[in-house]
């Protein structure tokens, strides 16, 4: 039954065609909310994330300040430094493919705070031996960098899949690029810390302060949504562990990554082996300098990610990771011929700016490309490949009996520039290759 008066009809709703427009608004407005509570959300996830990311970032830069320090100290020599930082590698290199695959299987935040926590137990060590009236030794100390090396892959690869999964695949570039500014920087505010305990403090407490942080950065995780991997078709655990080595055949592109952040990643890794000789021997520098100068490598990588950050809005930037990796090389050989601090400080700052600019490109365009249930395979044989270069670095003093800091220098970083720049230029002719494929194939379609 139909009533009519003063033509509002009762079963239509007020005015015919009101009631649509009106619900039609209200969805608009409930979906208005909707969309941003869930920025909100999203804006709250990444806070907390890059919260973590920096406090992960201290205590790396403390670790590796206090290791350096500390393995000048008690071993005394450049070979027994470089052997400090080369155990954590080898870790690396044999744990990397079961480590990759256990994220890949399972809880990747609950894998983040086991690897945070083990980092923090590490750092422990010393202030504990200390408490029980030991001294501290080059055996523990070897022993507290196997265990970080061990607590970074667990930690790596479990925040990248979280990062995958709060971020938008558009945006992931551009957080990559925020994210590796805050990791330069909270280097920086590790460096800064940990040469300030070590100027203050016994040496212990260097350390001592990295349990603190890590445990701050577990809180942060905790505040984190959980990135599963997808449960479908699972194979065995051995599987997934070879599976891991495909994935770079498969797309060429990942080994071709790999080995460009293995090889920017050199040069910081002889740097952390020749920076405190360098400093005691021909800088006639203490603690502060050196605090000081590797410092200055996360300014300058704070500087390059904030570029970064604004230039991948409007520009690709694809073929400029090599060029920052051939002046990254040419930087480290030009210490060798540099005999004052005032200038060193300079090309440090200048070599954190091209060796941040160079992996902010490769790491975005790598989680990119790897899917939610191969990234954590993925990171850990791209630490793999960089702690392959790492053991080439660290052993490099020991198997060739060099203590020449700056032939060192001048050695390595000449051949990194070297090898990218002949890198570059093949990729160059392989581009060129395909696009003449690719035209050719066109006119034979066409001629058809």
């Amino acid at each position: 039954m139909r009533i009519e008066n003063k033509g509002i009809d009762i079963n239509r709703g007020f005015c015919p065609g009101l009631l649509p427009k009106a619900v039609a608004r209200q969805e608009w407005v409930l979906y208005q909310f909707c969309d941003t509570s869930r920025k909100k959300d999203g804006r709250l996830l990444l806070v907390l994330y890059y919260a973590a990311v920096t406090l992960a970032g201290v205590t790396r830069g403390l670790w590796v300040v206090a290791l350096g320090w500390s393995s000048a100290l008690v071993g005394g020599s450049v070979t027994l430094i470089g052997i400090a930082f080369l155990v954590g590698h080898l870790i690396n290199v044999l744990l990397a493919p079961g480590v990759g695959a256990l994220i890949d299987r399972r809880s990747r935040k609950r894998l983040a705070i086991i690897g945070q926590a083990l980092f923090g137990g590490a750092m422990a060590l010393p202030g504990l031996a200390w408490l029980l009236g030991f001294e501290l030794s080059y055996a523990m100390i070897l022993f507290v960098a196997c265990c970080i090396a061990a607590a970074g892959l667990l930690q790596g690869g479990a925040l990248d899949a979280i990062q995958k999964s709060i971020v938008e695949q558009a945006d992931i570039r551009r957080t990559n690029a925020i994210v590796n500014g805050l990791r330069q920087g909270s280097m920086i505010a590790g460096a800064g810390l940990g040469g300030l305990a070590l100027m203050w403090l016994p040496l212990h407490a260097a350390f001592a302060l990295g349990v603190i942080l890590c445990g701050l950065a577990v809180l942060c995780v905790l505040g984190l949504p959980d990135a599963y991997p997808p449960s479908g078709g699972r194979r065995s655990y051995m599987a997934q562990v070879a599976e891991g080595y495909r994935f770079f055949v498969q797309k060429p592109e990942l080994g071709r990554l790999a080995a460009l952040i293995g090889l920017s990643t050199s040069v910081g890794q002889l740097s952390n082996v020749l920076l405190p000789m360098l400093v005691q021997r021909e800088l006639a520098g203490g603690s502060g300098l050196y605090g000081l100068i590797d410092a200055l490598w996360s300014v300058g990588g704070i500087s390059a990610a904030v570029f970064a950050a604004r230039i991948l809005q409007r520009f690709n930037l694809d073929g400029f990771e090599y060029l920052a990796i051939v002046a990254l090389g040419l930087l480290a050989a030009s210490i060798s011929v540099t005999a004052y601090p005032g200038a060193v400080a300079v090309i440090y700052f200048l070599m954190g700016f091209a060796f941040s600019f160079s992996k902010i490109l490769c790491d975005g365009r790598m989680i990119e490309l790897a899917d939610l249930e191969s990234i954590g395979r993925v990171r850990t044989h791209t630490q793999a490949v960089t702690s392959a270069f790492g053991l080439l670095v660290f052993s490099m003093p020991a198997v060739t009996g060099l203590e020449d800091v700056n032939l060192q220098y001048a050695l390595w970083g000449t051949g990194i520039a070297t090898i990218a720049a002949g890198i570059y230029l093949l990729d160059l002719q392989a581009s060129g290759n395909r696009a003449a494929l690719r035209q050719a194939n066109s006119e034979n379609e066409t001629h058809e």
